[in-house]
């Protein structure tokens, strides 16, 4: 995952700027040009600084924690309760907001979780790979 110093040095800039740019800081005087070649060096480099800006703020952004089974087989076997609860204890204990998709949810949510920070894929599912989602990350699209 490239980081500021990395968008830096591509732009050829310093990283106190880039920073300044990607926070679209209208207190920084800056050409146009250089905006760009500061805005372009991320695109290339696929920084993203949500990440980067939620690590220096003490939280690590959001994992989403895809359950390949429903909501009614954790109430049936405690087993995967189990599991979802320790996951999310740890990711939540390391910094982490967690976004938990029951199986039956999965191909709804596709969308929206090329925004998570990355994936766990946690259960069963014999049909896993019909899943959208799961398309979407074995064909590099999301995290």
């Amino acid at each position: 995952m490239a980081t500021i110093r990395d968008v830096a040095r591509r732009a050829g800039v310093s990283a106190a700027s880039v920073s300044r740019v990607l926070k679209n800081d209208t207190t920084f005087s800056v050409s146009q040009k250089t905006r760009e070649r500061i805005l372009e060096a991320a695109g290339e480099l696929g920084y993203n600084k949500c990440f980067e800006y939620s690590a220096i703020q003490g939280t690590r952004g959001t994992i989403g924690v895809m359950l390949l089974y429903g909501e009614e087989e954790e109430v049936e076997d405690k087993f995967y309760q189990i599991i979802r609860v320790n996951i999310k204890m740890e990711l939540e204990k390391n910094g982490f907001k967690v976004k938990e998709v029951f199986e039956s949810r999965l191909d709804a949510n596709a969308s929206k979780i090329s925004d998570y920070q990355g994936l766990i894929f946690a259960g069963y599912s014999t049909l896993w790979y019909q899943k959208k989602v799961f398309r979407q990350v074995v064909q590099g699209k999301l995290p």
